[in-house]
């Protein structure tokens, strides 16, 4: 492995480890091979992006076994250099309803598309984005946050940023 790589799997790694250590199932080598370990490396591409979002997603899972599959099998994203974090992207808001109700992907979508839009000038906290989005219970919203936390947080000051620019990016050519 060259430097990156190196320090790719490392934190990869390190990830895996918390992540076994929270659904109580430590150590990770007995639910993860070190084939599909070498998946994981493969679609992280040397981007420390998709090995968090990736962390961020699975420690937060409801069903860790169905939603690492998901990524493990999920198909890049197109040809661009960024086709394995589009796709975890993509993965990380198909997932983010459990119902997967249309009514209810519909108004993430909604959600999202606020987010995008302001996070370019400035931050919203979540009764904000209710009020702007005209979303009687700001339950509703910070719902969808917290289904989202592998790409959006609310920081110190209660305000919704995403975790990387390179999620704005996906939802506008997207």
């Amino acid at each position: 492995l060259d430097g990156s790589s190196h320090d790719i799997s490392l934190y990869l790694e390190d990830c895996l480890n918390r992540i076994a250590e929270k659904q109580h199932r430590t150590p990770y080598k007995e639910w993860l091979s070190k084939k599909e370990k070498g998946v994981l490396l493969h679609k992280a591409s040397n981007l420390f992006v998709w090995v968090s979002t990736m962390y961020k997603y699975l420690y937060n899972a409801r069903g860790l076994e169905a939603s690492l599959r998901v990524i493990l099998q999920g198909q890049s994203h197109g040809s661009s250099p960024f086709g394995d974090l589009y796709s975890l992207y993509s993965t990380v808001l198909h997932e983010a309803d459990p119902s997967q109700l249309l009514d209810n992907q519909q108004f993430i979508g909604r959600i999202i598309e606020a987010i995008v839009l302001t996070s370019k000038h400035s931050t919203l906290p979540p009764d904000a984005l209710a009020y702007f989005l005209n979303i009687k219970n700001v339950q509703d919203v910070t719902n969808v946050l917290s289904d989202l936390k592998a790409v959006l947080y609310l920081d110190e000051d209660n305000v919704i940023r995403v975790h990387h620019p390179s999620f704005l990016d996906y939802i506008e050519n997207n």
